[in-house]
């Protein structure tokens, strides 16, 4: 062990690092700053409920949401709050928000998704469903995609937040969407993931999971890697849909996938980290942390 760092409340999101510091929100409502070398605190910035969002990090300063219903804007090197946006409810926006340009997209349990100058953190469209939305929107050349808990999935005009098109679920849409070669995937909590043309919306195929896809897909040499809440991790061709291989594990997984070297890393409830090959599933080697 080279440093632990201790906060009051549980963590949710993955870290963000830049220039040697890490930035993370905690569950009693505090953004960290800390040293990555020494695990030394260096600032704290105080928001008024959890911040479970991964922050973004550009030009110098931190962009996360709070479940306190604000968007924050804070400078990376001081703690320093720049400027604040007021939605209408908790911003969870799992896991970053979106940075395209001078522009930050998130949304809200108000069931918008909203479009912010950077800058000045003043609105610049925001695009009405008619459920919360969870998780972050996935950004592309034209278009910005974004699911809700109204069972359906939107492609939006990035520049006006004009819909484009539409699909519609079985369940609730909260996972966060990945965009590949012209394609959008995408998970519902009927236990689908859904393949489909990102100009049009058109359902390539779709692949039961069986239990919650909760947990943001990874795609990698034409290959889908999903990890479910059954405990399954499954890799499907990206193509036709067919299932390639399953690995099960003992507990659920909630956490998403991890693709380096030609090997799939991913960890469950058990706080087992599993790393198995990408072409067969075959288990490589296996951690279990020391009691």
């Amino acid at each position: 062990e080279i440093w632990r760092f201790q906060t009051e409340g549980k963590f949710f999101s993955t870290p963000s690092g830049a220039q040697g510091v890490l930035y993370f929100g905690s569950g009693e409502g505090v953004v960290y700053a800390v040293d990555m070398g020494t695990g030394e605190e260096l600032w704290r910035f105080v928001t008024g409920a959890r911040v479970w969002t991964s922050p973004a990090i550009k030009d110098g300063v931190l962009f996360f949401g709070s479940f306190d219903g604000r968007f924050y804007a804070v400078e990376a090197g001081t703690g320093v709050e720049r400027w604040r946006f007021t939605a209408g409810d908790r911003i969870f926006s799992w896991p970053s928000p979106v940075i395209v340009d001078d522009t930050l997209y998130f949304g809200s349990f108000d069931k918008n998704l909203y479009a912010l100058d950077l800058r000045t953190g003043q609105e610049r469209w925001r695009f009405s469903t008619q459920g919360k939305i969870l998780e972050a929107p996935a950004a592309g050349a034209e278009l910005i995609y974004v699911g809700s808990e109204d069972h359906r999935f939107y492609a939006l005009d990035i520049m006006t937040g004009e819909k484009v098109w539409s699909f519609e679920a079985k369940g609730r849409v909260y996972t966060p969407p990945v965009i590949a070669d012209g394609t959008v995937f995408v998970g519902s909590d009927d236990g689908n993931i859904h393949s489909l043309d990102a100009e049009t919306g058109r359902q390539k195929w779709r692949f039961r999971v069986g239990g919650l896809p909760h947990a943001t897909v990874a795609v990698s040499n034409s290959t889908v890697f999903v990890a479910s809440h059954t405990g399954f991790v499954y890799a499907i061709d990206a193509e036709t849909g067919r299932d390639k291989w399953r690995f099960q594990t003992k507990k659920d997984l909630a956490s998403s996938p991890a693709i380096a070297d030609g090997k799939v890393y991913f960890g469950g409830t058990d706080s087992i980290l599993n790393v198995v090959d990408a072409q067969t599933g075959q288990t490589e080697w296996v951690f279990r942390p020391v009691p």
